[in-house]
């Protein structure tokens, strides 16, 4: 078994891949913690505007009422976008997995465990949560009245 300081050129590449391997661990992290806000402040916004379509009395708009499927369209888009970011960054990860322990009798790292058991639940349920807030939200634009939502109002 070779050693890397013998070798100068593998341990610097050793080196700048452990590095690497490290920020972009780092970038999940990060991305994890802005995915979970984009949820918690997509079903903010859109319940806030519904709150106030409903107690609202003079709204006579219609256009308002599609608002809340808006921001829940494009913020089920950019979580796709997050996700798709973080296969990307897995996948080179793994790559790196297997250039560092190469050489070694251990198994490969999380990563390369994580593709193995993909997807995971944590995935079915966010598609399953981003799929019901869509159709929540679709569904009260659509079947939403007027007449029925605003029955609290005196005239």
């Amino acid at each position: 078994m070779e050693d890397i300081a013998i070798i100068p050129e593998k341990a610097e590449t050793n080196l700048f891949l452990i590095e690497q391997y490290k920020a972009l661990r780092t970038e999940i992290d990060y991305t994890m913690v802005h995915s979970r806000q984009l949820i918690f402040g997509s079903v903010a916004a859109c319940g806030a505007l519904w709150s106030f379509i409903i107690i609202n009395c003079t709204i006579n708009n219609s256009v308002i009422y599609w608002v809340p499927s808006i921001i829940a369209v494009f913020s089920c888009l950019y979580s796709l976008a997050l996700r798709n970011n973080l296969k990307k960054i897995g996948e080179f990860l793994i790559s790196t997995e297997k250039e560092l322990l190469k050489d070694k009798s251990t198994k490969l790292g999380w990563e390369s465990h994580i593709k193995q058991n993909w997807p995971s639940r944590a995935d079915i349920w966010e598609n399953a949560f981003w799929l019901s807030f869509l159709f929540i939200n679709l569904l009260g634009a659509l079947m939403i009245e007027p007449n029925t939502i605003y029955g609290h109002c005196s005239k």
